[in-house]
């Protein structure tokens, strides 16, 4: 809802800190929305590190989830920026 103004006014940093809250309680799709948030840069500066780290994350689910479309965006991110 942060993220995109549903209800509330747009603010990136609480959805970040909510969506870590998630994340470390391990919910799946906060990994995948804060990995696209460092990626791009929405709100805040670009993390090519962060976006990595959430990325992998977003993998480690790989199997446990149905989503091959996130799965591919992970993989060709990680596969962009030549990390294994």
């Amino acid at each position: 809802m942060y993220e995109e103004g549903k209800g509330v006014a747009v603010n990136v940093p609480k959805a970040i800190e909510l969506y870590e809250i998630a994340a470390k309680r391990g919910a799946y799709l906060p990994c995948l929305y804060l990995a696209r948030i460092f990626a791009h840069g929405r709100d805040v500066p670009v993390s090519r590190e962060k976006a990595v780290a959430w990325y992998k994350k977003v993998l480690a689910n790989e199997g446990s989830v149905d989503d091959k479309s996130e799965m591919a965006e992970a993989r060709a991110y990680l596969e962009i920026h030549s990390v294994s």
